[in-house]
Order: structure tokens, then C-alpha cells, then sequence
């Protein structure tokens, strides 16, 4: 292996085996690392496709662009299934355009239930709204939401990004 160049070595066209090895640098010292023990130091990172009602797996986000007098965003508008037992790390709501005059509520959703992932987003801002570290349990097979309760006239334009590990 020494003599052989990375690009020079057969391609694994497979999903790699939990017993497969990396080669790694670890502070200046080569190592090998298995692919489960690189998983478990991997948070896995997900981003909810608004809107979407397939089954939740690293897709693209979606903005929602609210310009009415008082509508919501609703759970049961994009909710999406899950299929797979995670936890819930962090929930993070980037707001885009923001004309209301009072403070809006974001809320993450799990089966028509309230997470821990909950962000007010401050009158007439607009930014990144983090819930900062949570742990919450998600079960396969539930739906997540993102609901949105919205009061007072004006604009409301948001993405978000969920993020968890296995």
C-alpha cells in the first residue's frame, strides 16, 4: 500500500461495512479507524425538506414565504415521516424576512407534540435562531413538523435545519 496512490486503488462501488478502515492522521501519527468508530464520532445532520411528505433522509431545505395577515405555518403542512430512530440535538430556524411587529414562535413537531426545538424569533429581525443543545428521543415512524404560530400581519420567510444523531 505504501507505493500505491489512493487514486490507483480499486473502487469499493458498495455501501462500506461497519469493519472497513480508513486511513487517518491523528496529531501527526497514521492510524486506521474502522467505519462504525468513525460513525460514532459523526453527528448526523439533517435538513428537513419543507413540504415534503416522503420519508426524511440529508434532503435540500425548503424556505416558506408567509406575506398574509396571520397565517401559520401548520404541522400537518410539512410534515415528513421518519424512518428511523434518532435523537433530536439541535433545531435551528433561519429567518430570511421578518416584518411583524411582535415576537413569532417556532416550534418542531413530533407526532402533534411539542419538542424541545423551539425558537422565538425577535420582532422585525431576521437571523439564525438556534435552541441551543436539547436531547430529545424520536421514534421510527414518527412524523416531524415544523409549526409556526404566527400573529399580526406581516412577512414571515423561513428555512430550518434539524440536526440529531443515531
Amino acid at each position: 500500500m505504501a507505493d500505491t496512490k489512493i487514486s490507483a486503488l480499486t473502487e469499493l462501488d458498495a455501501e462500506p461495512a461497519g469493519t472497513d478502515e480508513f486511513a487517518i492522521n491523528d496529531a501527526g501519527t497514521t492510524k486506521k479507524i474502522t467505519v462504525t468508530n468513525l460513525m460514532k464520532a459523526a453527528p448526523n445532520r439533517i435538513v428537513m425538506n419543507g413540504g415534503s411528505t416522503s420519508t426524511l433522509t440529508n434532503t435540500v431545505d425548503v424556505f416558506y414565504d408567509i406575506s398574509q395577515s396571520n397565517v401559520a405555518i401548520t404541522e400537518s403542512a410539512n410534515d415528513a415521516p421518519i424512518s428511523f430512530a434518532w435523537t433530536l440535538t439541535r433545531f435551528v430556524a433561519v429567518i430570511t424576512g421578518m416584518t411583524k411587529a411582535t415576537n413569532q414562535v417556532v416550534v418542531l413537531r413530533d407526532d402533534a407534540a411539542d419538542t424541545n426545538g423551539i425558537v422565538t424569533v425577535t420582532a422585525s429581525t431576521t437571523g439564525i435562531y438556534d435552541s441551543g443543545a436539547i436531547s430529545d428521543s424520536i421514534a421510527a415512524g414518527s412524523l416531524l413538523g415544523i409549526e409556526a404560530r404566527l400573529s399580526v400581519s406581516g412577512n414571515f420567510r423561513m428555512g430550518w435545519i434539524i440536526e440529531g444523531t443515531t
